[in-house]
């Protein structure tokens, strides 16, 4: 047998053949696990749960607030808190 490090090749073969460890049942649970959470995170954001505020989100979000204060003033009936919320809301 011809040692590793004489072989024609440029690099020395025997330092790239490790033993690889065998996985037990902890580790393959684990691994899988550890998958769905990346998979769970990714669809979370594809879906926007975790959604970054826009500006306009911003726009509608202060006008709300303007909208309940002027209800909670009595400035503006129940009926057209209502109709101004729904109008904010569905944007």
């Amino acid at each position: 047998m011809i040692h590793p490090y004489h072989s024609n090749s440029l690099f020395p073969v025997a330092l790239f053949r490790q033993p690889v460890p065998e996985m037990g049942l902890f580790e393959i649970i684990l691994l899988a696990l550890f998958c769905l959470l990346l998979l769970v995170i990714f669809a979370a954001v594809l879906d926007g749960i975790f959604e970054i505020p826009t500006e306009e989100s911003m726009k509608n979000n202060e006008a709300l607030s303007i909208v309940e204060k002027r209800y909670a003033k009595g400035e503006i009936s129940k009926e057209e808190y209502m109709q101004k919320k729904y109008e904010l809301s569905t944007g």
